[in-house]
Order: structure tokens, then sequence, then C-alpha cells
């Protein structure tokens, strides 16, 4: 019997790349996806944070600012309420979109836009909760899950050293 072993030795042929690629089997990157997103919401909070502070304090202000005269009008608390829901949407609009823009065209970075029915047809093997239960305690998931520890000590700590260092002006 040959060895079993999930490490292949031998390149795909080109036939096989195009066969997996039709079958909706490309190129992904999480960690990629992630650092673009970190990336560009850094980028825009470093840009744009002071306009984005201080449509928030305006918001937060008004929200908390308490007219008498709306207290026994429930369509004016209403207005009040949908008009500091749009404020924070308007002010964190750039934010959004930029994060939401770089999670939808990094991965077509990588591999490309395909588009697979094969992909999206259901599978009943995948309703069985074995395979899960094993693959939620594996070695692999076990690296996953310090890798992110490692990216969310580095990421904290990077932005708790900035701050220091802005804090300090």
């Amino acid at each position: 019997m040959s060895d079993e072993s999930d490490d292949k030795t031998e390149a795909p042929t080109p036939h096989r790349l195009e066969k997996a690629r039709e079958e909706g089997q490309i190129p992904r990157s999480r960690e990629l996806t992630s650092l673009l997103i970190l990336l560009v919401g850094v980028s825009v909070i470093w840009f744009g944070g002071v306009s984005l502070a201080r449509r928030l304090s305006g918001m937060l202000s008004a929200g908390l600012h308490f007219d008498h005269s709306i207290i026994n009008d429930p369509n004016l608390i209403l207005g009040q309420i949908i008009l500091l829901i749009r404020e924070a949407m308007l002010a964190l609009l750039p934010l959004i979109s930029g994060v939401v823009l770089v999670a939808l065209i990094s991965p077509v970075m990588l591999g490309g836009l395909v588009f697979s029915g094969k992909s999206l047809q259901p599978k009943f093997s995948k309703l069985n909760p074995l395979p899960g239960i094993k693959r939620m305690f594996s070695a692999q998931t076990g690296a996953e899950l310090l890798k992110a520890i490692l990216k969310t000590i580095l990421v904290g700590s990077v932005t708790g050293f900035f701050s220091g260092i802005t804090g300090r002006r």
C-alpha cells in the first residue's frame, strides 16, 4: 500500500488546475485579506480620524442632549433616533466602505473571479457533525488559534505603542 500522506510531491498539472478552477476551488489567503483589511482600516482612521471623531462626538453630544419638548411625542423621539443613526452611518461610511471593498476585492486579487454552480450545490455529507468536531480539536486548529492570539498581541502592542506616542504630544 502506498503512503497516504497529505503532502503533495508533484506540482499539479495544468489540466488539474483548470478542473479545480471550474469546480470553484481557487487559492485563498485569510492572512492576505486580514492584513489588507487592517491596513485599510488603520489608514482610513489615520487620515480621517479627526473628522470621524468630530462627527461622532457631535452625534453623541446631540444624543445626550435632553429636550423636554419631545418627551411626550414618540414620533419626535423616533425622529431623533433616526437622525442620530443616520449621522453615525455617515460618519462611519468611509471606514465601513473601505473595509468592505477590500474584503470583497482581496480574494479576487489572488485567485481571480470564478463563478461555479458546483460549489453552490448542497452536499449532504457536510451535515455530519463528527468530522467538524474532529476538525475543531485538531492540531491545525490549535496552530490557527495560536496564530490568532499572536496576531492579536502584535496588533495590540503596536496600537498601544502608537497610542502612547500620540498621547504624550
